[in-house]
């Protein structure tokens, strides 16, 4: 079970999408979807286990971004753990 944030463009600047993918080969599911958030990209290209990035967001609207992000891979991974149909 897997759930990982990505943005899909090649934009080096400005606020791009946030997507989600979902994959369970328990489950047999493999989910893309967008959601509702936005990042710069600048920002996310930046090494995620680094300070650099750390710092990015533990501060303002990426703090906020960050906490959904957090609350969005929590509530997959719990409904993947209950083995609840995703594909529904």
């Amino acid at each position: 079970m897997a759930t990982k944030f990505y943005i899909r463009t090649s934009a080096k600047k400005g606020l791009v999408p946030v997507f989600v993918r979902v994959r369970s080969t328990a489950q047999n599911v493999e989910i893309r979807q967008a959601t509702p958030l936005s990042v710069l990209a600048e920002k996310w290209n930046l090494n995620h286990a680094g300070d650099a990035w750390n710092n990015y967001i533990s501060s303002g609207d990426a703090k906020v971004m960050y906490e959904k992000m957090t609350e969005i891979k929590k509530q997959l991974d719990m409904l993947l753990d209950e083995k609840v149909p995703l594909d529904a």
